[in-house]
C-alpha cells in the first residue's frame, strides 16, 4: 500500500471530526480469480490493508468481522459476489465509511463497473482508498484513473479472447484442450486416447440404454457390475446422461459446444464459432451408430422425474382400465386439515368427459391388490409350468454379454503381459526395464481388476439362475422397478367395477 496524499488526509480529518473525532470504521476488500495467477493472495491482501489501517489509525479502524476476501472469481462480473455484497449492505447501513482495496481491480475490472460502484460509494458518504491511486481528483487524475481502469478491463478481455482462440486451433488440429479427458478417455501428448477399464464402463452404459433400461436402472445395474465413475462411489444419473450425450464417445471432438452453451454474461465480446473436429480420437469408444441410436432414443424418451423429489408415481398406468372401457388414470389432490397428499386413480371418461359414474379408487389399495393377485397368479402358472426359458434368458442375457466383453479384454491383456515380460528379459538398459516394469504392473493390477469383476459377475448369473430355480417363496412384486417391468411385460389388462378387479395375464412362452 501507498503513502496517503495530502488531500486525503484533508478529507479523512474532516470524517472524524463529523464522527465526534472518532476513528472512521473501515472494510477491506480483497479478491484473486484463477488468471491472476501472479496476484497476492487474499491473506497477502488483506495483511496488507491491516497494516495500512494500522500506520493511519488516527483516522481509520479495521475490525476483523469487515474483512471481506473471494478467491477463485472473477472480476468482471459483481453479481456472483456475495462478500462483495456483504460489504456493499453495510456501506448502505452507514456501518462502514471507508473501504480498503489493494488494487482498485479487486473491486472490478469492468470500466463501467469501476465507476458505478465508486459512484454509489461515493453517494453513501464513504471514501475509497485504493493501493494503486497516484493521481488526485483534478481534470488530469479522474483521466488517469479512467486510463486505468480501461486498460483493467482490456487487459482481462484480451487475455480471454486469446485464450479461446488458442483453444479454437489447438481442436481444429486435433488436440486436448486440457483437464483431465472425460470419462472413458486420458490425455497423453494432448491427445486423447483410450481409457480400457472406463472404456469398458462407457460402452456398457450405451448397451444399457439402448436396450431399454432407464438412467436409474443403468445406474443399479453399474453398482452391482462394480463399475465407478471417477470421483464418487456411484454413477448418477446426470453424469450417465453427459456420457450418452458426449461426441467424443464416438470419435468426434466438440469445442464450444452450442448445444452446451448457456445464456450468460461473458467476458469475451467478440464470438467464438463452434468447433467439430473427427480427427482429435483414433479409436472411439462406439460407434457413430450407436450414439446416434442413443441420442434418438433420448429425445423420445422423456426423462422423468426423480421419485424421490416427492412426486407421486402411479405403478399401473396404461395397464388399468374402468368397466366403461376407458383408462384409469393416476389422480393426486391434496386435502384435510394437514393437506395430505391423496392419490387416486380415476376413470379418463369421467374425468374428461362426464360419463361415468365410477369413483376414483385409492392408489395404494389398488396397487398393492393388484400386487397380490399377480404375484399369486404369476407364481400359479410357474408351479403348473415350471420357469419361463424367455424369463431365464433375458434375466441373464445382459450379464452373459458382459462376461464376455470381459473375457475377450483379459485374453487381450495376458497377451500384452506376455510381450512385456519378453521385453523386459530382452532388455539390457536399467532404464528401459525400469519403465517396463512399471507397465508391467499398472497391467497386473488392471488383470487383477478384471478377474475379480469377471468372478463377480459369474456368480450374480448363477445366483440369478439359482433363484429362478427356487422361487416357492420369492416375492415378485418387492422392487418397485420390477413390479413395473412384470406388469408391463405379462399383463394384458387389468379391469375394475364396483365389484372388484380382474386381471388378465398374456400367454408366457
Amino acid at each position: 500500500m501507498r503513502e496517503l496524499r495530502r488531500d486525503e488526509i484533508t478529507r479523512l480529518e474532516r470524517m472524524v471530526a463529523l464522527n465526534k473525532g472518532n476513528p472512521l470504521s473501515v472494510a477491506a476488500y480483497a479478491r484473486k480469480s484463477r488468471e491472476d495467477k501472479e496476484f497476492a493472495s487474499i491473506d497477502q491482501q488483506l495483511a496488507a490493508c491491516s497494516e495500512f489501517a494500522s500506520k493511519y489509525s488516527k483516522y481509520i479502524i479495521l475490525m476483523e468481522e469487515h474483512k471481506f476476501g473471494e478467491d477463485n472469481v472473477s472480476g468482471m462480473f459483481v453479481e456472483n459476489r456475495k462478500m462483495l455484497q456483504d460489504l456493499l449492505t453495510l456501506v448502505e447501513e452507514g456501518k462502514i465509511k471507508v473501504v480498503l482495496v489493494t488494487k482498485t481491480d479487486r473491486l472490478s475490472r469492468d470500466a463501467g463497473q469501476t465507476l458505478s460502484l465508486m459512484k454509489k460509494l461515493d453517494a453513501c458518504g464513504v471514501m475509497l482508498i485504493s493501493g494503486d491511486d497516484q493521481g488526485d481528483n483534478s481534470a488530469a487524475g479522474v483521466l488517469a484513473k479512467q486510463v486505468m481502469w480501461a486498460t483493467n478491463e482490456f487487459t482481462v478481455r484480451r487475455a480471454i479472447e486469446d485464450t479461446m482462440a488458442a483453444k479454437k486451433r489447438k481442436t481444429e488440429m486435433g488436440f486436448s484442450c486440457g483437464g483431465p479427458g472425460s470419462y472413458g478417455y486420458d490425455v497423453v501428448h494432448k491427445r486423447y486416447i483410450i481409457n480400457p477399464q472406463e472404456a469398458l464402463t462407457v460402452s456398457r452404459i450405451y448397451d444399457l440404454y439402448i436396450g431399454g433400461n432407464s438412467l436409474r436402472e443403468i445406474a443399479d445395474i453399474l453398482a452391482i457390475e462394480g463399475h465407478h465413475p471417477r470421483m464418487a462411489e456411484r454413477f448418477s444419473k446426470a453424469t450417465i446422461l453427459t456420457i450418452l450425450r458426449n461426441e467424443r464417445n464416438c470419435g468426434i471432438n466438440v469445442w464450444n459446444s452450442q448445444r452446451k452453451r448457456k445464456k450468460r454474461n461473458r467476458i469475451s465480446l467478440l464470438e467464438f464459432e463452434e468447433v467439430i473436429c473427427d480427427t482429435a480420437i483414433d479409436k472411439p469408444i462406439v460407434t457413430r451408430a450407436t450414439f446416434d441410436l442413443a441420442q434418438e432414443l433420448l429425445n423420445s424418451r422423456t426423462q422423468g422425474r426423480d421419485r424421490s423429489s416427492g412426486a407421486p408415481g402411479y405403478l399401473l398406468t396404461g395397464l388399468i382400465k374402468c368397466s366403461c372401457g376407458a383408462s384409469m388414470i393416476g389422480n393426486s389432490t391434496k386435502g384435510g386439515r394437514n393437506h395430505a397428499l391423496r392419490r387416486t386413480y380415476m376413470c379418463s371418461n369421467r374425468k374428461s368427459k362426464r360419463t361415468c359414474s365410477m369413483k376414483d379408487i385409492n392408489a395404494d389399495y389398488l396397487e398393492t391388490s393388484v400386487r397380490e393377485l399377480f404375484n399369486e397368479a404369476l407364481k400359479e402358472y410357474i408351479e403348473q409350468n415350471g420357469i419361463p426359458q424367455i424369463a431365464v434368458d433375458e434375466s441373464t442375457e445382459a450379464l452373459n454379454k458382459r462376461i464376455r466383453e470381459i473375457k475377450e479384454e483379459v485374453t487381450t491383456n495376458e497377451k500384452l503381459l506376455s510381450r512385456l515380460v519378453i521385453q523386459k528379459a530382452e532388455a539390457t538398459a536399467d532404464n528401459v526395464i525400469a519403465a517396463t516394469d512399471a507397465v508391467i504392473q499398472q497391467k497386473s493390477n488392471y488383470m487383477t481388476h478384471l478377474t475379480t469383476t469377471l468372478q463377480e459377475l459369474i456368480e450374480r448369473r448363477d445366483g440369478i439362475k439359482k433363484k429362478l430355480e427356487n422361487l416357492e417363496d420369492f416375492d415378485y412384486m418387492s422392487n418397485n422397478s420390477l413390479s413395473k417391468e412384470l406388469l408391463e411385460r405379462y399383463i394384458e389388462e387389468i379391469r375394475v367395477d364396483e365389484t372388484g378387479i380382474d386381471i388378465r395375464i398374456k400367454a408366457i412362452k
